[in-house]
This record gives C-alpha cells, sequence and structure tokens, in this order.
C-alpha cells in the first residue's frame, strides 16, 4: 500500500489541473478515486492492485481514508468528497475545455436524457468493451472524455481496457455519480457530508446494497489500515 499512497494526489486543484493538462497534451490519462470500500477491494482484488499502482491517477475521497492518511501516515491530504469534485471536473470539462463526454454505465434512465447539452454519447454498464468502442467511434475529435459510472474495481478495469483501444483519451472512474447528478438517488445533507457518519444515511437509504460494504467492511478497513501502519514501522 506503500507505492498507492506516496501517489496520491491530495488537492482538488490538482486533480482539476490534472484534467486541464490532458486538455493541452492530449496524453491518455486514467483517473480514479480510493475511499473505505476501495481499500478493501485494494486487499482483495489483484489486478485492480496492480492497475491502481501503476497505470491510475488517485485521489483520496471521504472522511475514512482522509483520517487513515494524516494521523496514520502522517499526511496532510485535503479532504476531499468525490461526487463534489466530480460537479468541478464536469463544469471544467464541459464549459471550460468545451469538451462534450461520453458516459459509460449508470441506469438505463439515462438513455433518454444522454443527447442534451451535455454529454456525447452513452453506453449502459452491460455492453462489451466491443460495444463502448463502437460507441466511441462516432467521435471527430482528438480528445476523448469518457466517465465510466459502474462501481469500484469493475469500472478500473473496463478504463485500463479502453485506453488500449484509443489515443488520447482521458478516462474518469465515478461510481454512482450521475446517479445523484440526476436526481435518481438522494444525497447525504449538506450538513452530514464530510462528518465520518454520512454512510449511516447511505446504509438506510440503500440498505440492501450496502449493508455489507458498511457493517462488514468499515472494520475491515480499519483493521487492514492499521495492520498496515504497523507493518511498515
Amino acid at each position: 500500500m506503500e507505492k498507492l499512497i506516496k501517489k496520491l494526489i491530495r488537492t482538488e486543484e490538482n486533480v482539476i489541473n490534472l484534467v486541464r493538462e490532458y486538455a493541452s497534451t492530449g496524453r491518455t490519462t486514467l483517473l480514479t478515486y480510493i475511499n473505505q470500500n476501495s481499500i478493501n477491494q485494494y486487499f482483495d482484488d489483484s489486478d485492480y492492485k496492480v492497475l491502481l499502482n501503476d497505470k491510475f491517477y488517485i485521489y483520496n475521497d471521504g472522511v475514512g481514508t482522509y483520517l487513515a492518511l494524516k494521523y496514520l501516515f502522517n499526511l496532510k491530504p485535503e479532504l476531499i468528497n468525490a461526487t463534489d469534485l466530480n460537479y468541478k471536473l464536469l463544469k471544467v470539462i464541459c464549459n471550460e475545455l468545451r469538451i462534450k463526454p461520453y458516459l459509460i454505465g449508470g441506469r438505463l434512465f439515462l438513455k433518454s436524457t444522454f443527447d442534451n447539452d451535455l454529454l456525447c454519447g452513452y453506453c449502459n454498464g452491460y455492453s462489451s468493451i466491443k460495444n463502448y468502442e463502437q460507441l466511441l467511434d462516432k467521435t471527430t475529435t482528438d480528445r476523448i472524455v469518457i466517465f465510466i459510472a459502474m462501481g469500484v474495481p469493475k469500472q478500473e478495469k473496463i478504463a485500463y481496457e479502453l485506453s488500449l483501444c484509443f489515443d488520447h483519451v482521458l478516462i474518469i472512474c465515478v461510481g454512482n455519480f450521475f446517479e445523484y447528478y440526476y436526481k435518481r438517488i438522494c444525497r447525504v445533507p449538506k450538513f452530514l457530508r464530510n462528518t465520518g457518519i454520512e454512510w449511516i444515511f447511505r446504509l438506510f437509504t440503500e440498505p440492501g446494497r450496502l449493508w455489507k460494504r458498511y457493517l462488514i467492511g468499515i472494520p475491515i478497513f480499519i483493521y487492514r489500515i492499521i495492520s498496515e501502519k504497523l507493518y511498515t514501522e
């Protein structure tokens, strides 16, 4: 995990500047986040671990990783909320850089909304890589931006496969961000965000999907982070 920690982007500004840099250089760029669930997947999935270590730019998301980095690993990261940051990235890409992104993933309801002023194209999360390639074949620009909204670690694996198929592509993994953007899922109330207990709200709103991630995943995350710290001392 030491390699992962050393490469973390620690401020929102640096993440946004990375996106701006892509627009000027066209260099293929893969961007994702790590939070409590991501760390657990990092220990459980060797392929995902290699991708994060070697292929992606990464920033910390949420209170859990923020506290772990600050108090256990003596770093000084900024407390970043991935959903808030994704709103900013979307604004920079669409309004400042004048690039219409593609979206892969999300629920099928998005199929009726992708052709608005925001998105260039949409493909659901159940298609094959070949179908994703066909979607992107419609582009006439040398700058391609893709948001992948599938959850960890599937989105990172597909992002990497797509990066091998296209030159000059920026791929940003966003989890369920577009569910919030299109108001399919209610966000945690603002006064609870970044408090460390917002997971309780999410658990009550989506118990079937999230109970294992939080009730089992949080204790496992704490154990792994502390063990990692003791191992490296």
